[in-house]
């Protein structure tokens, strides 16, 4: 073991965060996977916030509705990957680069890598942390988190995305202008655990402080598809071109290439210019997310530039004369909707939207939001270069079509998934993220199809060396209990005890069952005992369906605590889908006096309680961006 030790060259490459609390989760899952709470008193997982429980999430506080999603989303990759060393995770919710119509919703990678690993670890290659480990069979970060996970804690203020929200249910019921935390955090852990490019914007291979330039394992099945070449055997020049190429980028492993299939869609949206001959080929579009679908063989159609009844090419006003064949209008002024509905009125039978901008925004296009059921023409967005291209030759003649190629969507013709490549490089997402066509868990992207599933990135892990037993994990649901009995009195400087007994009624078996407590200013947790002696907040570990947990847990009142009365509420929670949140609370309410043995309990707190609910008792990626 010595030698091996020595072997492996481990590298920090992020700058050790103050760990406030790690709430401890021994997985019974393939992989133990840790959440460490980084977030100050007050702050993200911390914040006290009270809410009801939402989706299935039993959560009290936003803190606490926070850290079960990510204990949901731990849960899932634990469930998923076969890891013999436990994994931790630093976690917290710092503001995020964000404007008023993009932000970042969350940023993850490792914080540290490793080389030199056993075989069959390639030699003189870099290896992320948490996957070095597995390799290793030891922990290369010696016991420090091997992730470094941050979530924009701004959605939905005035300067972030004004009217949006973080959803924190587990059902995957995200409503209009909500982000599905579950979703992100599936996404971010990824980033964590390797789903990255280490490589720089300008190619070059990533140099830790004093050590050489050396591949990182992901570069090996990176494959360009102009070069016919792998990221490992380019130059830095080849690799800084190769990233800037839409669509040219594809995963060549052979796990992805297998399973795609069964995860992406048949049929590549294209538009298909047939004539002038010197502008003949495939252009890349952003589909509508409203009107009928492209189709094979599509909607063809001789292409016109039009004006509005306002003299412009965006098409925001109606038109005055009769339209035929397919039309192309500019972006801006007003939605997409309007103006393809305004064409479909004039006799439009499709819409090419040219994406104007300043500056000039990427290629390949992003989709077209919106809804309108009355709209049953199709409509693709372009880039704004290839939209002067168009519009500068249609007193030639432009024949285009509208359609669907035979492809799989968001892959080559051999299958091999493409990783998003747009013509300008964004930094924390070029290459290290799937083209954001394939709808999937890894686009760069956020969207609302996901439904907390891994899709094809498993597959991805397999081919960078994870060993993966269990690609889909099944759904749990569980229902979680908590009745409490406590103390009817107390004083100043002595402790209130709370007796606990958590029920899990099924079905499923429920991995680390969370428990949590709310109390005032001046009453601080003391001690714990049973199956929560291990902390507090705690874990209780995997509970069978069927079986119970009885356990107490101590809150020291402060000398200076002035109130006659004092409430302690306790909740307990499964880290995924509860199908009763109406039982998993329970109170106890003392008064000033004497000491005494006799208590009150309750369980199952409604919301009336929740105005009590004070003080937490511990510290423990649309053209809205994921990084």
């Amino acid at each position: 073991m010595e030698n091996k030790r020595e072997a492996i060259r481990r590298v920090a490459i992020c700058a050790a965060a103050a760990l406030i609390l790690s709430a401890p989760r021994p997985s019974h899952a393939a992989a133990s996977i840790t959440i460490v709470n980084a977030d100050a008193a007050d702050r993200g997982l911390n914040d006290p916030t009270p809410v009801a429980p939402v989706g299935g999430n039993a959560g009290l506080t936003v803190g606490q509705q926070r850290f079960i999603a990510f204990s949901y989303a731990a849960n899932i990759w634990g469930a998923a990957l076969d890891a013999s060393v436990g994994i931790s995770i630093s976690s917290s919710f710092p503001d995020l680069a964000c404007t008023t119509t993009r932000g970042v919703l969350g940023a993850a990678g490792p914080r540290s890598v490793a080389m030199n690993l056993p075989p069959p670890a390639r030699q003189n290659v870099w290896y992320v942390g948490a996957l070095a480990s597995q390799l290793a069979g030891q922990d290369v970060d010696q016991g420090n988190p091997s992730i470094q996970a941050t979530f924009n804690a701004q959605v939905g203020t005035a300067n972030c995305l004004p009217g949006t929200s973080w959803y924190y249910g587990l059902d995957g019921n995200t409503g209009p202008n909500q982000f599905d935390l579950a979703d992100v955090v599936l996404h971010e852990f990824a980033h964590g655990l390797g789903f990255l490019s280490l490589a720089g914007p300008n190619g070059s291979w990533f140099p830790p402080s004093g050590q050489p330039q050396l591949p990182d394992i992901w570069e090996f099945t990176m494959l360009d598809l102009f070069a016919h070449k792998h990221w490992s055997d380019m130059t830095n020049d080849e690799r800084s071109q190769s990233a800037i190429r839409p669509r040219q980028l594809v995963w060549d492993g052979t796990n992805a290439r297998s399973a795609a299939p069964s995860f992406l869609v048949a049929g590549t949206p294209t538009l298909t210019v047939t004539s002038p001959p010197n502008l003949a080929r495939e252009y890349l579009v952003g589909e509508a997310e409203f009107g009928p679908p492209l189709t094979n063989p599509g909607v063809a159609g001789i292409l016109t530039a039009p004006l509005d009844s306002a003299g412009s090419t965006e098409g925001c006003s109606a038109f005055s004369s009769q339209l035929s064949g397919i039309v192309l209008l500019d972006r801006g002024d007003c939605t997409f909707v309007a103006k393809v509905k305004n064409a479909q009125a004039a006799g439009a039978i499709a819409v090419v939207i040219a994406n104007i901008g300043t500056p000039t925004p990427p290629s390949p296009p992003p989709p077209m939001g919106g809804t309108d059921s009355t709209i049953t023409i199709p409509s693709v967005l372009i880039s704004q270069a290839d939209g002067a291209t168009l519009r500068s030759a249609i007193p030639q003649g432009v024949m285009v079509i509208e359609r669907l190629l035979p492809t799989l969507r968001g892959a080559d013709a051999q299958g091999n998934t493409m990783l998003y490549t747009p013509d300008q490089y964004a930094v924390g997402s070029s290459v290290s993220h799937t083209d954001q066509s394939a709808l999937l868990l890894m686009d760069p992207m956020y969207n609302t199809r996901l439904f907390h599933k891994l899709d094809l990135t498993p597959y991805f892990f397999r081919d960078i060396g994870w060993r993966v037993t269990n690609p889909d994990p099944a759904d749990l649901r569980a229902d979680i209990a908590l009745s409490v009995t406590g103390s009817r009195n107390f004083q100043k400087d002595t402790n209130v005890v709370c007796n606990l007994t958590v029920s899990n009624n099924g079905p499923s078996d429920a991995r680390d069952v969370l428990v949590f407590g709310t109390a005032p200013n001046g009453v601080t947790f003391a001690s714990s005992t049973g199956a929560c002696s291990n902390g507090f907040p705690c874990s209780l570990g995997t509970m069978a369906a069927g079986t119970t947990r009885s356990f107490s847990v101590s809150f020291h009142v402060s000398p200076s605590y002035t109130d006659s009365d004092l409430k302690v509420t306790l909740n307990a929670a499964p880290p995924f889908y509860d199908s009763n949140t109406d039982n998993n609370a329970g109170s106890v309410t003392s008064h000033r006096g004497a000491l005494g043995a006799s208590g009150c309990s309750s369980t199952g707190l409604g919301e009336p309680a929740l105005a009590a609910i004070l003080l937490l008792a511990f510290l423990p990626r649309r053209s809205r961006s994921r990084a």
